[in-house]
């Protein structure tokens, strides 16, 4: 490498020869930001690996694996290919009397391909030129899942590290193996390592933000956010994938997969780590679910949320009747039996009167959030209070076209909001 030649920032990419790349100078290039190469020639000689015909095979993998990577090397300059100086392709195949000769005492120099009866022969040296740069990209994946795996124990950060230093098999540019087992043994034990040092990815978390009640026959709105960090800060989450799955609820709670022809298999996020997309529905209750999928840096999450679809057209819901509480239940504690005084539409939603008997307790509906009906499905949701607890109520109506064949089902949330496991999940013959 030129040393004080006075041509800094003349030049921004230096190739030295191997047998005269000078450690200190290339550090201070790569500094300043050139980059350098380095480079075989004719005049490069035992102990210095070469390709020469008649030199170890090994000398070339060893040249562009470990030693390019130990010495921190951008790049490798090679003059040619296929030098064969004017010479005739080969008229007998592989055993051939074809003279590799490229100049005296340099057999093969700049000719890594032969020319065959049939087009280009790859030479042996060639092959090893790509095993080499396979170990390369080898010792960088190490080098990244060792930066990316926490709490791996003090031994293993040791093993891993002197694999990195290349020493069992590349010390210097005059010091390295030639013996092909021991080569392949340190190979095999850097592949272990890479595959027995699991990456650490951080625990993030997604939502649904998207809508949570719509309109059938309309846009809606399919969203969700990836959060990262203690206090739900979003960080640098662009380009993950978010499955969105879609599911129908029946009556009696039971959920069934649905194809919507505008919904992609996966979406990505931008960089704030959001994604949106819009669909059309008909009117229904559904279960959304949202999937963070599996990803370099970040471990796999998963959230719900109901969409409600109401109808375009007014609806009226109307249900008259009871059914038999179980004792354990939220409203066993009050009554045997639940009773229905409901008459409900878009229109008019002031008549949901429910009460237990024999103790005649009102259960005091306080809003209703929507009503909808879908084929032989009713769907009820609002909020009451009981013993001065406000909770969110859902009333699910399978209406059978046989004579008292119809099914309730009851569910009920804490506070405000119908998230998470219900705790009341009640499903009843409707008397």
């Amino acid at each position: 490498m030129v040393r004080r030649a006075g041509l800094s920032g003349l030049f921004d990419i230096w190739v030295p020869l191997v047998d005269g790349i000078d450690h200190n100078a290339k550090v201070r290039a790569q500094q300043r930001g050139d980059k350098v190469y380095w480079y075989i020639a004719v005049g490069v000689h035992d102990p210095y690996p070469n390709w020469f015909n008649g030199y170890q095979p090994s000398d070339t993998r060893v040249l562009m694996g470990p030693l390019s990577y130990k010495r921190d090397v951008d790049g490798f300059l090679y003059y040619n290919i296929s030098r064969w100086n004017n010479y005739l392709p080969m008229s007998d195949g592989i055993l051939s009397n074809w003279n590799p000769r490229t100049f005296p005492g340099a057999d093969g120099d700049g000719s890594l391909f032969y020319p065959g009866p049939e087009g280009p022969l790859a030479s042996q040296r060639l092959n090893n030129f790509r095993d080499g740069m396979e170990d390369y990209n080898l010792l960088k994946a190490l080098e990244l899942r060792l930066n990316q795996t926490a709490g791996v124990p003090d031994h293993e950060v040791a093993q891993a590290r002197e694999l990195l230093n290349t020493g069992a098999v590349a010390a210097d540019e005059t010091h390295y193996t030639k013996d092909p087992a021991v080569y392949r043994q340190w190979r095999d034990t850097v592949a272990n390592m890479i595959i027995g040092l699991e990456p650490y990815k951080e625990n993030v978390s997604v939502i649904y933000t998207g809508n949570r009640v719509a309109e059938e026959l309309n846009n809606l709105q399919l969203a969700a956010q990836v959060q990262r960090g203690q206090n739900g800060n979003t960080g640098n989450l662009e380009g993950l994938s978010i499955r969105f799955t879609i599911q129908s609820i029946g009556a009696d709670g039971s959920r069934m997969p649905i194809t919507v022809p505008d919904l992609q298999k996966v979406y990505t996020t931008d960089s704030q780590g959001q994604v949106a997309t819009n669909i059309i529905l008909p009117a229904g209750l559904y279960d959304v679910q949202v999937d963070l999928l599996d990803s370099r840096y970040y471990k796999t999450a998963t959230a719900a949320a109901d969409l409600a679809v109401k109808n375009t057209m007014d609806k009226e819901v109307e249900l008259n009747g009871f059914i038999r509480l179980p004792a354990d239940s939220l409203f066993g504690g009050v009554g045997e039996k639940m009773h229905f005084n409901v008459k409900l539409s878009h229109e008019n939603k002031e008549k949901w009167r429910m009460h237990v008997e024999p103790h005649g307790v009102d259960l005091n509906i306080t809003s209703v959030d929507w009503v909808i009906v879908s084929g032989n499905n009713e769907y009820l949701q609002g909020k009451m209070q009981l013993d001065g607890i406000d909770y969110t109520l859902r009333v699910m109506v399978s209406n059978s076209t046989e004579p008292q064949k119809d099914v309730v089902t009851i569910q009920a949330w804490s506070g405000n909001d119908s998230v998470g496991t219900p705790l009341v999940n009640l499903v009843a013959d409707f008397n």
